[in-house]
């Protein structure tokens, strides 16, 4: 008589894995997942990374069109040079060309005037490098500062407002201004140079922008 349950015994003990099986199974599954863990901490990596280095660029154009704003508003543009903001608007030893209104080929700082249309008050403007230090790293960087001096009257003595533009993770160790057109004949313009090192995800990357900013207005 044929014997059923043998059969079956036999069939079942076909079907079951072996060890060397098993162990191939888990190893393959472990390299796959291990893979898999990997390429996802790499792509969130460079998610963060990218992230980063949007903000920081996002913050750097927003310094260029602070300063472009304004200036394409501005007038009587002059460079500063190895003199910082504050400074005392009348005294001529601040000026080194003049006091407002001056071409220069290469000045560390711009100021300018700006006339409000509305009230007829004139306020005056400078971007300069300024330098701190981050009290999270305990590193000196440097940063485009902003200055603004209120209701300027010749003669008058001013207070200047001044505020960083640039954020911590952008290190400017190169600012530079060049201005044509003032005391001669066109259309007054200013080229902007800018050389930093933007910091991201303790990486750092060096950048150069150049930019030109034009006066929208010609007669005050």
């Amino acid at each position: 008589m044929y014997n059923f349950s043998y059969t079956k015994k036999n069939n079942e003990k076909q079907k079951a894995f072996t060890l060397v099986e098993l162990m191939i199974s888990l190893t393959l599954f472990t390299a796959v997942i291990i893979s898999g863990l990997a390429a996802m901490v790499t792509a969130q990596s460079g998610a963060r990374n990218a992230e980063a280095s949007r903000t920081v660029m996002d913050n750097l154009n927003f310094a260029i069109e602070n300063l472009s704003r304004n200036s394409r508003l501005g007038y009587d543009y002059t460079c500063l040079n190895n003199k910082d903001i504050p400074i005392d608007i009348n005294s001529e030893s601040d000026f080194p060309s003049a006091r407002f209104g001056a071409d220069c080929s290469s000045g560390t700082g711009l100021v300018f005037k700006v006339l409000n249309t509305v009230t007829g008050i004139v306020d005056v403007y400078g971007y300069q490098i300024a330098k701190t230090n981050n009290p999270r790293t305990g590193l000196d960087y440097s940063y485009i500062e902003r200055c603004e001096s209120k209701d300027y009257v010749s003669g008058n003595s001013f207070v200047w407002i001044c505020a960083p533009i640039t954020a911590s993770s952008i290190d400017v160790y190169n600012l530079v201004f060049t201005v044509k057109g003032v005391t001669s004949e066109g259309q007054p313009g200013v080229n902007l140079f800018i050389d930093g090192v933007s910091m991201v995800e303790n990486q750092s990357s060096a950048f150069r922008v150049q930019t030109f900013l034009s006066q929208r207005q010609f007669k005050y």
